[in-house]
């Protein structure tokens, strides 16, 4: 039913956006993508999975200092799939309709304002659309990659990474190590952070010039952000999103 859900939205939304620029330049090409520029990408990309479990476990311990917790929220955000359903939906499905609205509509629509703030933007409202504070900031940091990767090559690059995330490092990943102790499956998952960390600051340092230049770019008019944050359906949205957010937290359960 998920599937289908699915497929009848996507249609839905070409339909519904076929005479605007966003859709006729969904699928634009710009820079070529080599394999370097792709691992680098790929390194960026998955290093937001660290500021995640950073978060999130600051999160639920400010929450334990009031007698509240969100370690449900967070085995969600982490938890895979059970059945081939779920798998298509989450490694295929999801990721496809995820780009297609939030790096393709609404980044395209936003992208006449400006780049960077079509970026910014963009993974915001995808952060919000989760409805999980936790799983929230992860999908914020990870969106301003696949935002730029889209951008800056094609949605067809971050509509890849974007499978590979859920489905070789998400799915994937726990079967294989499915049977092996939880400390030797914890020691795995941390070596796998840890390379693509090193990976990233490697890249930062290379790129470090160009990134500087990126950043000097990044410049919003305040009329750009007033007229942002006064949007009524994105205060709708937010208190939507907020709500479903709230809810994930609960009474902290002691033991014993």
């Amino acid at each position: 039913s998920s599937l289908l859900a699915v497929s009848i939205g996507i249609v839905f939304l070409f339909g519904f956006f076929w005479e605007t620029d966003a859709r006729k330049h969904l699928f634009d090409r710009a820079k070529k993508m080599t394999g370097a520029n792709f691992v680098m990408l790929l390194f960026i990309f998955m290093s937001s999975q660290i500021f995640a479990t950073v978060f999130g476990t600051g999160v639920e311990w400010g929450l334990n200092q009031f007698g509240y917790s969100v370690l449900n929220d967070i085995k969600s955000a982490s938890s895979t799939s059970e059945t081939i359903s779920m798998l298509l939906y989450s490694a295929i499905a999801a990721p496809v309709t995820e780009e297609l609205i939030f790096r393709g509509f609404v980044m395209r629509g936003l992208e006449k304002i400006g780049k960077w703030y079509a970026i910014i933007i963009s993974a915001f409202l995808f952060g919000a659309f989760h409805g999980n504070f936790v799983q929230g900031a992860y999908a914020f940091i990870a969106a301003l990659a696949l935002g730029y990767i889209a951008m800056e090559y094609s949605i067809y690059w971050s509509i890849l990474l974007h499978v590979m995330n859920n489905f070789v490092f998400g799915d994937l990943f726990s079967y294989l190590t499915d049977g092996l102790s939880d400390q030797t499956q914890t020691v795995l998952s941390y070596s796998m952070e840890g390379i693509f960390l090193v990976g990233t600051l490697i890249v930062l340092i290379i790129k470090r010039k160009k990134l500087a230049q990126s950043l000097r770019e990044l410049h919003m008019t305040k009329e750009k952000w007033i007229g942002t944050v006064t949007a009524a359906a994105l205060i709708i949205f937010l208190l939507i999103q907020f709500y479903f957010g709230m809810s994930g937290v609960e009474p902290l359960k002691l033991e014993g």
